[in-house]
């Protein structure tokens, strides 16, 4: 024992002469014993621990094959052959990530009229808090029908004004044109974003549902106007013929 206390009084006295190498000492060892920790508590999660189900170790996941490793998902029919058809699965159940909202309200609900609300967004919604109430999320296969909601209306109009001048009888004109592209300078508002929650403004469980965010594919091209994607363009031109 009294050897042990003086190899540690050594081992000390050592570290306290070179505090460079006993502070990156301790920052090496601190590192690998937490990258340690991490790796592990990551592996245990997903591996080692098992799921909080009955039997878990007996629950396997069914999709349809592609040509890597991987499941694609699998179409209602083909889950229904498998529910139906297998003798080796004591059950077979199945879910849906993203399946259409069962619309429970009426078409006035989600009567459509983009408008810029109190908070200052820009909802495609009349009633944006109407229009979500009128939804129930899908609830197994109970799924709603496609096709319920209609985007932003799209308006677009060019107008051209020409007038030819004669300056010298007919063998001299001058020539005036001017073009309007998006005359009115009216925006197409682009779908509201399908992306991933929490930026989903389809999503009938988010706070942004039917918020419009961004314009026409295009808008962001003056030059796109003539095509009703851009804001307001106008052009003048002047040509002497002869």
């Amino acid at each position: 024992m009294r050897t042990l206390f003086l190899d540690l009084k050594f081992a000390l006295r050592q570290l306290r002469k070179s505090p460079g190498f006993t502070l990156t000492a301790v920052f090496m060892l601190a590192f690998g014993i937490g990258a340690t920790t991490a790796i592990f508590s990551i592996v245990e999660g997903v591996l080692l621990r098992p799921l909080p189900y009955t039997n878990a170790e007996r629950l396997f996941y069914i999709g349809k094959s592609v040509e890597k490793p991987t499941y694609d998902a699998t179409s209602w029919l083909s889950y229904r052959d498998i529910r139906d058809q297998a003798r080796t699965l004591e059950t077979v159940a199945g879910y849906s990530n993203d399946a259409p909202a069962i619309f429970n309200g009426d078409t006035g609900a989600i009567r459509t009229r983009p408008h810029k609300t109190a908070s200052g967004q820009v909802n495609l919604f009349d009633d944006p808090v109407k229009a979500q109430s009128a939804f129930s999320g899908p609830v197994g296969f109970t799924i709603g029908p496609r096709n319920i909601l209609r985007g932003p209306k799209y308006f677009n109009q060019n107008l051209g004004l020409a007038k030819t001048f004669p300056l010298v009888s007919d063998k001299v004109n001058l020539k005036f044109r001017a073009d309007a592209f998006n005359a009115f300078n009216h925006p197409n508002f682009a779908l509201p974003s399908r992306g991933v929650a929490p930026s989903t403004n389809f999503d009938i469980t988010g706070g942004t549902f039917g918020r419009l965010t961004a314009i026409d594919s295009g808008n962001v091209n003056p030059l796109n106007a003539s095509n009703g994607n851009g804001y307001r363009v106008m052009q003048f031109a002047l040509r002497l013929e002869f």
